[in-house]
């Protein structure tokens, strides 16, 4: 009778384990973006267990790198009909919503996100996404200042606050965001560009170049950042090296250059 009772508790304990080994060798195969392959193996632990939260969960995110986002939120739904406070499938159900246009649906999904997991610094983000979209500004600059609060930092929250505070026009505090996203991140030509932007809109027009200068030694091939060098050229009164900027432009753009939506605000 012992040895019943030890075969009965054995054998879910070990089911269990292969089951994590499964999801962990999922997870690395994501990890090397190896998408395909760990969506079969995802499908194969669905199969065997379609009580198994965490791996519809993982397929739905899978989903969503190969851009299938109807599918990813049916996954979504799945992991949250075995657990309706589930943060992790809300989070990147909102998330989904949001690629798909549907902000308000992802706002309510991101809303029990926090609910049910008030340190979710991601969900905070895709909130302050999902608001910026609908033009709440104030509300996508509380939740990306709660990411930032809730840490890690990384250069894209500095970013995403900047951006906000450049909307409202608070380009000194934008710059400072700026700065400390680039003090993270030195190779992003964009970055630099969009801190250009806000010393431009402080007139600063020598900070601007410097950094538009920068970004363009990084990023050659953009000709919005030659155009925005070219505005700040033109407002120190270089007409010779705005002309060569608008040139470039127009060289990579093989039209007219356009006015960018990031150069005023």
């Amino acid at each position: 009778m012992k040895h019943l009772i030890l075969l009965l508790f054995l054998v879910p304990t070990m089911l269990a384990a292969q089951t994590d080994a499964a999801l962990e060798t999922a997870r690395k195969k994501m990890e090397a973006r190896n998408f395909a392959g760990a969506n079969t193996d995802l499908s194969k632990i669905i199969e065997t267990n379609p009580r198994n939260k965490n791996a519809f969960s993982l397929r739905g995110q899978v989903r969503m790198q190969l851009r299938d986002f109807y599918g990813a939120i049916g996954d979504f739904n799945f992991a949250l009909e075995i657990d309706s406070t589930f943060a992790e499938a809300l989070n990147y159900r909102g998330e989904s919503k949001i690629n798909l246009g549907d902000d308000e649906g992802a706002t309510s999904d991101l809303d029990k996100a926090i609910k049910f997991s008030p340190r979710y610094a991601d969900a905070y983000t895709n909130r302050g996404f999902a608001k910026y979209n609908m033009e709440d500004l104030q509300g996508s600059y509380f939740d990306f200042s709660k990411a930032l609060e809730l840490g890690p930092p990384d250069a894209d929250k500095y970013f995403n606050r900047g951006l906000v505070k450049a909307e409202l026009r608070e380009f000194i505090s934008s710059i400072d965001d700026y700065s400390k996203a680039i003090e993270l991140d030195k190779n992003d030509a964009n970055l630099y560009n969009y801190r250009g932007v806000a010393f431009y809109n402080t007139s600063n027009f020598d900070r601007a170049i410097a950094d538009y200068d920068e970004s363009i030694r990084l990023d050659a091939q953009d000709p919005f950042k030659y155009e925005n060098r070219a505005l700040a050229k033109t407002a120190k009164e270089d007409l010779k090296g705005a002309l060569e900027d608008y040139g470039k432009a127009i060289q990579l753009n093989d039209q007219d250059p356009k006015p960018t939506t990031c150069v005023e605000f």
